[in-house]
């Protein structure tokens, strides 16, 4: 298949620096770049930013390692049921289906950075947890039902099957 292309300078120790980032990750140059136009696309087709998403991203990989995470503030500020979690989880869940591109990437991505959960081929496994541990790991589980994802209880471990678009 013939494609049009279209030359674009750039600095040469931009593309250096970009040549050096795509060999680490297995790509060529232009691979790479193809990777980050792409994204850049669809984010300004969200009505996002990509600078700021990338400074916001920057932000939160300095949280995660301080040991921070995103979750829905009544969680921890409210004492829920876990009924109330459930409804949480299932309607975060839904919404995502609706406004993101790849749902079950974002999924699986929230779900590892808790650190309840650890993947295994095509799937997601969440053993028991304590403390308010359990309320991550019913919000967890209530979101993968929220997004029609299969979740497989094996006595206290849950199994979260992703299908084949997982990370």
């Amino acid at each position: 298949m013939s494609r049009n292309r279209k030359t674009v300078a750039i600095e040469t120790e931009l593309v250096d620096e970009l040549s050096k980032f795509a060999k680490e990750r297995g790509m060529t140059l232009a691979g790479y770049v193809r990777t980050i136009f792409s994204s850049a696309i669809q984010a300004e087709k969200a009505g996002m930013y990509p600078p700021n998403l990338i400074k916001e991203a920057m932000d939160y990989e300095v949280l995660k390692k301080l040991g921070f995470v995103f979750i829905p503030s009544a969680i921890f500020l409210d004492e829920l049921q876990e009924k109330e979690i459930e409804e949480i989880g299932i309607n975060v869940g839904r919404a995502l289906s609706e406004i993101s591109p790849n749902p079950r990437e974002v999924f699986e991505r929230y779900a590892l950075s808790l650190k309840i959960a650890f993947p295994r081929d095509s799937s997601l496994l969440l053993p028991p947890v304590r403390g308010n541990g359990s309320k991550l790991r019913k919000l967890v589980i209530s979101i993968a039902k929220g997004l029609g994802l299969e979740v497989e209880e094996r006595g206290e471990i849950s199994i979260i099957k992703l299908g084949s678009s997982s990370l």
